[in-house]
């Protein structure tokens, strides 16, 4: 199942802001096609390019691209990227297969801003404008 967010979240206005608030980023998992265990997890706003780059990596070349959620801003992707990393316990340095670093630094864990991003998240995931594409 992926998810398509249409979440109207918004942030403050700024030309920089502005180009996060562009509804273009992909959460996406990669899953071994043997034990259906999804061993990364990540965030783009190419998903074919992500897709391939990740064919050329050695350690996770024989692991299938599957979209999560689809059409978010900047903030949702950031946010739902961190979310996912810990839902299905990706982060690893020892398997260089799972995610290496955290979506989101640990330093913005207790800043309002990680809540703000938290809120964007949510927003897309708890949307009723969220529709179902696929799986």
């Amino acid at each position: 199942m992926v998810l398509k967010a249409t979440s109207k979240a918004t942030t403050k206005s700024s030309t920089k802001s502005s180009n996060k608030n562009t509804r273009q980023h992909t959460v996406y998992k990669l899953v071994d096609q043997i034990t259906n265990k999804v061993e990364y997890v990540g965030r783009t706003k190419d998903p074919d390019k992500t897709k391939i780059r990740h064919q050329f990596n050695v350690a996770r070349a024989n692991l299938d691209f599957k979209p999560i959620v689809q059409n978010l801003n900047w903030y949702e992707a950031r946010s739902l990227e961190q979310y996912f990393i810990e839902y299905y316990k990706t982060k690893n340095r020892g398997n260089p297969m799972n995610n290496q670093i955290n979506g989101l630094a640990p330093k913005y864990w207790n800043r309002p801003e990680y809540s703000e991003y938290l809120i964007y998240g949510l927003k897309a995931l708890s949307s009723e404008d969220i529709t179902y594409v696929g799986e």
